[in-house]
């Protein structure tokens, strides 16, 4: 409920993993090694599954550089939205690359296009938070209305999320919510 994770043990093969949530207590059923901040073998973030970043209502794989943090349905919505306004405004992933950010050798030896790449890469990364905060906002409302209050099992959640409105109403939603939180941005960075 407190941050909208999915946390608990996972079984990979001979593997377990404990994904962590966000929060910043300790989970009851967490084992001693779940604690670990070390990096888990054949993954580049500690998660194995996250929801869909716009609806919340779909299970994703994750824990890969180039993870898509929204389901089918969402994801042709924010291509779409993107493609519109032609830049990548809501990313769909972690990499750069899959917003369409890339350096090339020969670019990278030019400081003025380095100190370039890093101005859309900040950039990015305030997009990314923005996506962070509108994917804890909407689990949290979805949860609510499902009426919980407290910590509740994946399978439950995924039993009732039928009954969410749809999910383009989730995806308008979240665009209102970025172009609140960057014009908002852009104000402040233009009035010191």
């Amino acid at each position: 409920m407190e941050c909208g994770r999915i946390y608990g043990l996972w079984h990979s093969g001979e593997v377990d993993y404990y994904q962590k949530c966000g929060c910043k207590t300790t989970k009851p059923d967490m084992p001693p090694e779940g604690k670990s901040k070390k990096k888990w073998k054949g993954f580049d973030y500690n998660e194995v599954v996250t929801l869909c970043h716009s609806c919340g209502q779909e299970v994703l794989s994750s824990g890969s550089k180039w993870s898509v943090w929204f389901c089918k349905e969402c994801k042709k919505r924010v291509v779409r939205f993107n493609t519109k306004y032609r830049q990548t405004i809501i990313p769909i992933g972690r990499h750069s690359m899959m917003a369409g950010y890339q350096l090339s050798g020969k670019e990278s030896e030019s400081k003025k296009k380095v100190q370039k790449f890093l101005g859309i890469l900040n950039s990015l990364f305030e997009r990314i938070d923005i996506l962070e905060e509108w994917r804890k906002h909407v689990i949290s409302h979805n949860l609510k209305s499902l009426g919980y209050s407290k910590d509740i099992t994946l399978v439950k959640y995924l039993s009732k999320v039928e009954s969410l409105p749809e999910r383009s109403i989730a995806f308008k939603d979240m665009v209102k919510f970025f172009i609140t939180k960057l014009e908002k941005r852009d104000r402040v960075r233009r009035f010191p």
